[in-house]
């Protein structure tokens, strides 16, 4: 592995630690964790498309990094339904939005994010080899 895809991974990692600690903090900070789930996807991605020296713009937009990622490995389109889940939690629960009543991040939201970013870890990790 690259050194800097090792990079990558390791800051994916901390994202991962951080969503359990933000779900079993007292009280839980459900939108932390949705938050560096979406986090740990998106440098999960990079990290393989980094490895596989292919370019990418400087972006949150997880459908476009997974798409890259289909082009190098036709099996990354098996993550294309966490990615949708996910896609959205680098802003819904982050920033207020006057327009609409508060949103908050629901015990609900906060383990479907933990579980589809767990699903992408995995399934990159193994590609990776690690």
């Amino acid at each position: 592995m690259k050194p800097e895809t090792a990079s990558w991974v390791e800051i994916a990692e901390d994202d991962y630690r951080t969503i359990r600690i933000t779900m079993n903090s007292r009280p839980p900070i459900y939108r932390s964790s949705c938050y560096h789930a979406q986090q740990c996807a998106e440098k999960y991605l990079k990290a393989f498309l980094y490895e596989h020296s292919i370019n990418f713009a400087r972006t949150h937009d997880l459908p476009g990094l997974l798409a890259l990622c289909q082009a190098m490995d036709v099996a990354c389109q098996m993550l294309t339904n966490q990615i949708v889940l996910l896609d959205p939690l680098v802003s819904m629960f982050r920033y207020p939005d006057p327009r609409a009543k508060a949103v908050r991040a629901t015990r609900n939201d906060a383990q479907r994010a933990y579980q589809a970013a767990t699903e992408v870890r995995a399934f990159i990790r193994a590609k990776l080899g690690i």
